[in-house]
């Protein structure tokens, strides 16, 4: 007599959730770099720190998202449709817990990153994503390990952004 019971609670509910016009998966909306068959290559990583390996991390990691999202067809060079240029706003890495031996255990990894997309033929502005901010702590074997977990969720957001309307 339960499972019926349970049965139909499920289906009521998901009859309700699928009335709910506008409400739908950020995975599911469009894209501000369209339908997926544009070209998109970065512009430029704007890097305000001492910290080389940043840019790198930041290109690769937005190339892998995009690409696993289907977003928009990567190019590394060449005219593109579309270009994007990351600026990290501040970026902060510090060891808060170390081991006998004097090695660090834990990093705190904090960023705040934005985005601007421009129109690759005519480089106007297509759209920005305004600040992003995220802060954790990792257990990580060095500092640079620390962020580049960092930056995969800062990217992901940033991808998320990409897709929302509000």
């Amino acid at each position: 007599m339960r499972m019926p019971v349970r049965f139909f609670c499920a289906f009521f509910l998901g009859v309700v959730c699928a009335s709910c016009g506008g409400y739908t998966v950020t995975s599911m909306q469009p894209s501000v770099l369209g339908n997926g068959d544009k070209t998109l290559k970065i512009q430029a990583v704007d890097n305000p720190t001492m910290h080389a390996w940043l840019p790198h991390t930041l290109r690769s990691t937005l190339r892998d998202e995009i690409n696993a999202r289907s977003l928009a067809k990567w190019q590394d060079s060449g005219a593109t449709d579309l270009e994007i240029r990351l600026i990290v706003h501040s970026f902060q890495i510090r060891g808060d817990a170390r081991s006998a031996q004097d090695a660090t255990l834990l990093y705190t990894a904090t960023m705040q990153l934005a985005a601007v997309i421009y129109d690759g033929p005519t480089n106007t502005v297509k759209w920005q994503s305004g600040r992003l901010s995220y802060s954790e702590t990792y257990e990580a074997a060095n500092a640079q390990e620390a962020a580049r977990e960092l930056s995969r969720e800062l990217v992901r957001r940033l991808t998320d952004r990409m897709r929302q309307k509000f």
